[in-house]
Formats: C-alpha cells, sequence, structure tokens
C-alpha cells in the first residue's frame, strides 16, 4: 500500500494483514468524505451569503431606479428588461 499520511505525519508503514489493509482504506474513505462534507457545508453557506447580498443590493438599487425613472418609465424598464430575459 502507498505511504499514508495521518495527522500531518507521513507513514511508510505497511498493512501486515488483509484487515489491517482494508482497515486503513475505511479509514482512508471515512477521512475523504469528511473532507468532502465540510467542503459542501462550506460552499453552501458561502452561497446563502451570496445570494442575501444579491437581494439586498437588488431592494436598494430597485428604489433608487424607481425615484429616478419616476412610475411610467420604471414600469416600462421593467417590462423590457423581462421580455430580454424571457428571450434569452
Amino acid at each position: 500500500m502507498s505511504d499514508l499520511i495521518t495527522n500531518g505525519i507521513k507513514s511508510t508503514e505497511q498493512p501486515t494483514s488483509a484487515t489491517e489493509e482494508s482497515a486503513y482504506d475505511s479509514n482512508s474513505q471515512q477521512t475523504q468524505n469528511t473532507v468532502n462534507n465540510k467542503k459542501i457545508v462550506k460552499n453552501t453557506l458561502a452561497l446563502y451569503f451570496r445570494q442575501i447580498i444579491v437581494m439586498i443590493v437588488a431592494l436598494f438599487t430597485s428604489r433608487i431606479v424607481l425615484q429616478t425613472l419616476g412610475v411610467t418609465d420604471y414600469g416600462i424598464n421593467n417590462v423590457a428588461g423581462g421580455v430580454v430575459i424571457c428571450e434569452k
């Protein structure tokens, strides 16, 4: 079996039996699953945080655009934007 890394220390010990080798494989797989799960959680939280920021920015910019354009022009802008987005 190849070199094992445990707690940052490289181990060159070879398993002496099939059960020890399967235990090493199982431990390695559990470690990889833990790393993958942590990465999934981190990415999920980052995406939620990004979505919250996007919503806050959209709320503020829509208010500023409404005040700048006025009610009628804002409505025309939304209709035109909706048509352009639907055509994509």
